[in-house]
């Protein structure tokens, strides 16, 4: 009689636990087509671009979440960074690429000084202002000795938007990641953010 009350009650006990694991499996199991389904619809989305009043450029791309494993297999390039910068990946939280090209267009250039050697003038060129410093020689044939520098300034900013809205009700919520570059000779082409789970 008492086997019969205690076998009933470990049968009540692993009959809860069960119940448990079934239900943790099915959240961890919603959570993971969430995430899937949040991943789809972000790479699925275009980059969104937009010219500034001030004429910089800014980009709109939403987050991606991978796991460590899809982020391995998804970009062998930070793989390789990686692991020559020693950085393990089970440490990496966050991972984020922008990528920019520039056109420059130079309407007046300064002439520093002219020297004649030998028949030949050789004119040293230079440009400046607040992004892109040139400086290079000529001799009214071919430019040589040029170096250009620009000075790009990148802000990331990332905001948690809602998809859905009713009245004061939100859901299904995303994060919007805006890039903008203060660099008007320079344009996003390509941005990316991960955020590793």
């Amino acid at each position: 009689m008492m086997t019969k009350k205690i076998n009933r009650v470990v049968a009540y006990v692993l009959l809860l636990v069960a119940v448990l694991l079934i239900i943790y499996s099915n959240s961890r199991i919603r959570q993971e087509n969430k995430r899937l389904k949040d991943n789809q619809t972000a790479l699925m989305k275009r980059i969104q671009e937009q010219t500034l009043k001030d004429g910089t450029h800014k980009v709109e791309i939403e987050r991606l979440t991978l796991t460590k494993d899809e982020l391995e297999e998804y970009n062998s390039v930070l793989s390789d960074e990686l692991k020559q910068l020693k950085i393990k990946y089970k440490r990496l939280q966050q991972y984020q690429q922008t990528s920019i090209v520039g056109e420059y267009r130079i309407d007046t250039v300064e002439i520093i000084k002219e020297v004649a050697i030998a028949n030949d003038t050789v004119i040293h060129l230079r440009y400046a202002d607040d992004y892109i410093s040139i400086y290079g020689e000529t001799d009214r044939e071919r430019l040589y000795n040029m170096a250009i520098t620009t000075y790009d300034t990148i802000t990331t900013l990332v905001s948690k938007e809602y998809r859905k809205r009713f009245l004061f009700f939100r859901w299904r919520p995303y994060y919007k990641v805006t890039i903008h570059n203060r660099n008007p000779y320079s344009k996003i082409i390509n941005a990316e953010y991960v955020e590793v789970k």
